[in-house]
């Protein structure tokens, strides 16, 4: 039997007190049901936080898990059929992380966890009480605000307030002694 899909619609504006920058954008997501699920809350937030030059290339979402297949890629438009970025918002073993660095130009790996150092393979790591407090609000339609100063993170709805930490790997370039950015291109 096939996995099915639902369609998320998603209005955001996140903010990043960090460097300074604001952005709004509406993404139509296509996620796997049920839609409460850790990955489909980790996919969502990684595109919320994909720099504005990197969603311009139009992120594609791999809804169901498929070996080695990437949940997010963003497709080289300069090089047709080369993947410039893989994101994987699921644990991988070392053979499937070597497996999939042969076969992309760029890897990022988004998980959760409640320890305050990175896990696994992970580049950017969320705080599980906020994945697990943000997949109880899942719905079709989504208005999310997005605030990030530092490592925390706060994101509105029109009924909830969340916060949380997340956890800067190397994919993060640093800025400043306290300003961090975040960098797909290294």
């Amino acid at each position: 039997m096939a996995s099915q899909t639902q369609l998320i619609n998603l209005w955001v504006e996140t903010t990043n007190l960090n460097n300074g920058t604001s952005e709004k954008r509406h993404i139509t997501v296509p996620i796997a049901t049920p839609t409460y699920s850790k990955k489909n809350v980790l996919t969502l937030l990684t595109l919320c936080l994909l720099p504005q030059f990197k969603f311009n290339s139009k992120p594609k979402v791999n809804p169901n898990i498929q070996h080695i297949n990437p949940d997010i890629y963003i497709q080289d438009d300069v090089h047709l059929g080369i993947d410039r970025l893989w994101i994987y918002t699921r644990s991988l073993s070392a053979s499937e992380l070597k497996k999939a660095q042969h076969k992309c130009q760029k890897l990022l790996c988004i998980g959760s966890s409640e320890t305050s150092e990175l896990i696994n393979n992970h580049d950017l790591q969320f705080n599980t009480a906020l994945i697990e407090q943000l997949s109880s609000n899942i719905q079709k339609k989504l208005n999310w605000n997005i605030l990030i100063d530092e490592e925390s993170i706060a994101i509105t709805d029109s009924e909830h307030y969340l916060s949380g930490n997340f956890i800067a790997g190397p994919k993060f370039k640093k800025l400043n002694s306290n300003q961090y950015h975040f960098d797909l291109t290294g």
